[in-house]
Parts: structure tokens; sequence; C-alpha cells
């Protein structure tokens, strides 16, 4: 996730929770913003900063209407956020926009040629145990992958490399990475893989980044069925 490598640099955040992961780019020298639609999140994230002596700022605002200046950052970053947001192409827009030009968005989301997917949601869940007489996918997306103590159910929504590189068509570069898996997760049929090839075919998490062009760049027209 490069942590490391952007020292003096602009780093925006969203969603960042309570902090862990924009924590670490502000450790290595990035100057940090956290955006977060959770007002609970966001004083989590300045406590988290607080105790590590760290300097942040944190915003409390909808990612679909990002309320930054245009070209203010070197790096947007966001993992496992955006696939929850409700018109993630305009979040996409919105990351394009206030990114310097040449500057690199790094956005993780859920895959849905995974092991977690096909594996766990659709045939334990889904066939197994009967869910899918009731609901839909996207309804049991909602009711099992995103946790919470209030019972909320989410929208969840799962990509193909394919579909999360046409949602970037705005950006010059795009390079899609396939990741997170653990041992406890491995059918008995694919222990004998190592583990690292197995997350790289069939992981969760599919992370994508995305370098804004030094010219401004058109994006592809799509259908309104892509706009997700």
């Amino acid at each position: 996730m490069e942590f490391d490598r952007h020292a003096g640099q602009d780093v925006l955040e969203i969603g960042g929770g309570i902090g862990t992961d924009l924590s670490q780019f502000a450790r290595h020298g990035a100057r940090v913003t956290d955006l977060d639609l959770s007002a609970g999140h966001l004083v989590l994230a300045q406590e988290n900063f607080a105790l590590r002596q760290l300097q942040g700022r944190f915003v409390h605002h909808d990612a679909e209407r990002l309320p930054f200046d245009d070209a203010a950052f070197d790096l947007v970053y966001s993992n496992g956020v955006l696939h929850h947001t409700p018109n993630t192409r305009r979040v996409v827009d919105e990351i394009r926009r206030v990114l310097k030009p040449g500057g690199k968005a790094i956005v993780m989301m859920y895959a849905e040629q995974s092991l977690q997917y096909w594996g766990e949601l659709v045939w334990r869940l889904g066939l197994e145990r009967d869910m899918l007489k009731h609901y839909s996918m996207g309804e049991i997306m909602s009711r099992s992958v995103e946790i919470s103590q209030n019972d909320a159910r989410p929208l969840v929504k799962v990509y193909t490399a394919a579909r999360l590189e046409k949602l970037f068509d705005g950006f010059e570069h795009r390079a899609v990475y396939k990741r997170q898996l653990i041992a406890s997760e491995l059918p008995r049929w694919l222990k004998w893989m190592p583990l690292d090839l197995v997350g790289r075919l069939m992981g969760w998490n599919l992370i994508i980044k995305a370098t804004k062009g030094l010219v401004a760049k058109k994006r592809s027209p799509v259908s309104l069925k892509s706009e997700v």
C-alpha cells in the first residue's frame, strides 16, 4: 500500500476508520487528511493520532462531493470503503479531480472472482443455507460481509479486475492486484498451494493503482448500469 513512499506529499484517505493506515503514511512523513462520513470514526482516528503524537487533518464529509480544491493531493487512498458508496463512479471522478497531475489513487475493493465470494457467500450461505431462495446476492452480502453492533445492512459491491479498471478509465495508468487470503480460509483441496499464490488468484481484495495523467483525459462513455 506504499505507506513509506510518500514522505513530504499530501495524502488523503477516504474512510480512514480509526486511522490505522493513515497513521502509517503520517509516520513516514506524509501530510495527511482523513475524510469520513462517520463522525465517530473521526473521533477515534484523532485519538489514535494523538496517542502516536502524529499530525493530521480530520474532515467530516461525503466522498461523493469532496470538499477540496482541484489538484490538492499527491495521493488519494481508500481501503475497503468505496464499494459501499451508492455512486462509486462519482467518487472516482472526485478522486481524479482533487489529485494533482501525475498524482496516484490506491483503492481496495472486494473481488468477485474470489474464494470468499464463490465459496463462502454463494456456496455456503446462498446454496447450503438456502439464503438464495429468499435474498439476492446483494442482500446476502449486506447481511453477512460487514458486521456491526447496530445490525446495519450496508450496501456492498464486488468487482472483477476488468470492471475496476473500467471504473478508473479517466486515469492515465492503471494496474490491478489481487491479494488477501489467510491460511484458515484455504479449503483442504488447496492446502498444497503456496498461500501467496492462492491469494493472487483467489484473494478477497482487488487493489487498483491509478495515476492521473499530466494532460486532461476524457473517460470512456459508460451505460447507467456501469455507474457503480
